[in-house]
């Protein structure tokens, strides 16, 4: 769950999701799919 905070707080500072990435060290395509998921649920999202 942490890294996924630290996903959308990333991405509200401008930062691309392959940035985000980098940064996390996960795969781009589970930065996309965490920040999805806080834009669909929320808070709940983010478990």
């Amino acid at each position: 769950m942490a890294w996924r905070l630290r996903a959308i707080m990333f991405g509200v500072q401008g930062r691309t999701t392959g940035q985000i990435a980098h940064e996390l060290q996960v795969d781009r395509t589970r930065v996309h799919a965490g920040i999805g998921a806080w834009n669909a649920h929320g808070a709940e999202g983010l478990l």
